[in-house]
């Protein structure tokens, strides 16, 4: 469906659409094809458990090619919905069998296709019956003239799980770049996103694409069949989510800002005792303090959001992390500079030292808490570091 829409939609005058993936499908749609997918699509089973699930959509989609068990468990994972009864289901309104089954001859969409004046990417599996090699091929000579990215062992239709998928986008890309650079930067593109989500997919859930066989159980595999039913599958299933969202929160979240909150503690830690202990004077070393934080934080605020745009590494937004990042260095260096505010400096100077404490152990305990760290190794590392960059203000400061 995404296709023919995509394809009414790029023939339109004055379109905002320059560039258009069709993944599997084209102008012509042969009826048998369409009733095929009509009467699976009807059935609209209710499955015990998503062991269940997961035995028929690898009967139903083999044409989807030579997936890994994890890819099978992703397309389980986000292909199902709970039903009536406790039971689940597949994820799409079963009313569009209807569409389907109406359906009491070829489709024929040639006029609108001849329209359509953007670029145009066409993925093909080879053994698709939705769309024939033949019309494949005459989608490259007609119209916009479709380059052509075939997959010799899919079906319909290519997903964007596989590896294969990323290698030929930079195959295709080598080919084309004389005679059309800009539709191998495009496709260039996408096989960096598709990167970024076989990276994402390797970080979030543990596993990578590229292993064949069989890695630690999924929360799935480990429900008994039926005699468990649905509601232990199903649970098992909604701690897995758990994970997965903490783990997403730590990779986009945590870990810039654990970074930023290190280096605004420990770099900063320098500068504001160098100018304590060189001047004795409360209000000198604020005022290095505050600079020295504010400046940290807007460097490593900018450092974090244009060293990696979140294609590549699957990171997230950058200006997010950015900011992330950005505040929490300022804050790691704002906790021990606040203290300057005393009057007396040697109190400050002592609060300081105080605060300096609490700020590597909270680093230490984040570490812990959600990267998994042993505390007492969490605390060693922190306070190493704390202690050579607190030794080196000291030193400095009394030159």
């Amino acid at each position: 469906m995404g296709g023919i829409i995509g394809m009414l939609l790029a023939a339109e005058a004055n379109t905002p659409i320059r560039r258009l993936v069709i993944n599997d499908i084209g102008p012509f749609i042969p009826l048998i094809a369409l009733k095929r997918i009509g009467v699976y699509v009807d059935q609209n089973p209710a499955f015990d458990s998503v062991d269940e699930v997961e035995k028929y959509m690898r009967e139903i989609y083999a044409s989807f090619g030579d997936l890994s068990d994890e890819n099978w468990r992703h397309l389980v994972r986000f292909g199902t919905r709970p039903v009536l009864d406790g039971k689940l289901g597949l994820a799409y309104d079963p009313a569009i069998a209807q569409a389907f089954l109406a359906v009491d001859q070829d489709v024929d969409l040639w006029s609108i296709y001849d329209r359509i004046r953007c670029s145009v990417l066409l993925l093909h599996g080879l053994k698709s019956d939705i769309l024939p090699t033949p019309v494949a091929q005459e989608m490259t000579q007609r119209g916009p003239r479709a380059e052509l990215l075939e997959f010799p062992k899919i079906g319909h239709a290519p997903i964007a799980l596989q590896e294969e998928h990323a290698r030929a986008y930079s195959e295709l890309a080598e080919r084309i770049r004389s005679d059309n650079p800009e539709a191998a930067s495009f496709l260039l593109i996408l096989r960096q996103r598709q990167q970024s989500e076989l990276r994402k997919l390797t970080c979030v859930y543990g596993f990578s694409s590229s292993k064949v066989a069989s890695p630690a159980p999924h929360p799935s595999s480990r429900v008994a069949g039926k005699e468990q039913g649905n509601s232990k599958g199903f649970i098992e299933r909604s701690r897995f989510d758990i994970e997965l969202k903490r783990k997403i929160f730590v990779l986009q979240i945590v870990q810039p800002g654990l970074a930023g909150l290190m280096d605004g503690s420990v770099s900063t830690l320098a500068p504001v005792f160098a100018a304590a202990f060189a001047t004795h004077n409360s209000r000198t070393a604020f005022l290095v303090g505050m600079a020295a934080s504010l400046g940290a934080g807007i460097s490593m605020g900018f450092a974090e959001a244009l060293s990696d745009d979140g294609v590549l590494s699957g990171r997230g937004r950058p200006w997010m992390r950015g900011g992330v990042c950005g505040l929490m260095t300022t804050l790691g260096g704002i906790g021990h500079t606040l203290p300057f505010l005393l009057p007396d400096f040697f109190i400050a100077l002592w609060v300081a030292v105080a605060v300096v404490a609490v700020e590597l152990g909270f680093i230490a305990w984040i570490r812990k808490r959600y990267m998994d760290t042993p505390l007492l190794q969490a605390i060693f590392q922190v306070v190493l570091g704390g202690v050579l960059v607190f030794i080196t203000g000291i030193l400095i400061g009394n030159l």
